[in-house]
């Protein structure tokens, strides 16, 4: 889930989709895209909210999706190329 159209590469218009947050309100969109950071590393099938207040990550997709590991600390999260061990930025 991203709160920011400019962060899309490219956007397609779908059904609406509802998600029900923690405290009980719904959210709903009707946008969903693709966010790339690197020639590498990018994102498909991202929901568009701009209503919320964070970008999420499902880490079991990305994992799958991107071939990748997830490191994190307190401060950050590395995520890295499983077979390379090189980071993606």
């Amino acid at each position: 889930m991203c709160l920011s159209k400019r962060k899309f590469q490219c956007m397609k218009k779908v059904n609406p989709i509802n998600i029900k947050l923690p405290y009980g309100s719904m959210i709903s969109t009707s946008f969903t895209g693709t966010i790339v950071f690197s020639p590498y590393f990018y994102l498909t099938d991202v929901l568009c909210f701009p209503q919320f207040s964070f970008n999420l990550i499902f880490v079991p997709k990305l994992t799958k999706n991107v071939s990748c590991k997830l490191f994190f600390d307190d401060a950050k999260c590395l995520i890295h190329a499983k077979l390379s061990q090189e980071m993606l930025k």
